[in-house]
């Protein structure tokens, strides 16, 4: 049975494995590119959803993800969660069977 989901520690959202998923849900940290650039590298890789865990401890109520203006052409959702859940879920996928 496939993984529900995918996890990748890389700054770059490299996906070069996604397709070992049957749901191709892909939780990603927050940093050191774009949100668009992620998001989008995910898309390329045949994602269907982009989960991207902020890598701070903040409120993410007041952070706004924007299109940096390359974002044209991406149709897949994403969304941006909080540090603590993020957490949740990356310990949930690492350890599921």
């Amino acid at each position: 049975q496939k993984e529900h989901g995918f996890f990748n520690e890389s700054a770059e959202a490299t996906l070069a494995d996604i397709d070992n998923h049957q749901h191709k849900f892909v939780l990603l940290d927050r940093g050191d590119c774009h949100f668009v650039t992620k998001v989008r590298n995910v898309a390329l890789n045949g994602g269907d959803l982009a989960i991207i865990i902020d890598n701070d401890n903040e409120d993410i109520a007041g952070v706004v993800m924007g299109d940096d203006g390359t974002g044209a052409g991406i149709r897949i959702p994403s969304v941006l969660i909080g540090n603590a859940d993020g957490n949740k879920l990356k310990n949930y996928l690492r350890t599921a069977s």
